[in-house]
């Protein structure tokens, strides 16, 4: 078995100025595909395209990011981040069924619960 490991520094994927003022978000035009249409739980090259066109789309609109819509038009994730809400002190982000639940995702919930933070993962629409 051969393994190759490659390191290097990662910037913030958002500008430090931004992030102060808060990160707009455009709508996506793509949605996240169904999880029996594509590998949705592999860290695939291929689901990334979408994210990549919806990202540069929403910049060229004087943006930051794009929020990224499943299947069935319930929230997903951003383009190159997860998702959570904060309500009444509980941390809401959407069920991992179309998109994957990455170590990014698993941490920040562990981190939260160490916390004594409730977290709920759940079908998340726009409205709620």
């Amino acid at each position: 078995m051969h393994v190759a490991v490659a390191v290097w520094p990662w910037p913030s994927y958002f500008d430090p100025k931004e992030k102060l003022k808060g990160i707009r978000l455009d709508i996506s035009d793509w949605r996240r595909p169904a999880p029996d249409t594509a590998p949705t739980k592999a860290k695939a090259a291929g689901l990334y395209m979408i994210c990549t066109m919806s990202k540069h789309a929403a910049e060229a609109k004087g943006y930051s990011d794009a929020l990224m819509f499943d299947y069935r038009g319930l929230v997903a994730e951003a383009t190159g981040a997860n998702i959570f809400f904060v309500k009444e002190g509980r941390l809401h982000t959407p069920t991992p069924d179309c998109f994957l639940d990455g170590i990014t995702r698993r941490s920040v919930i562990a981190l939260a619960k160490a916390r004594q933070i409730p977290v709920h993962e759940r079908a998340i629409t726009r409205e709620n």
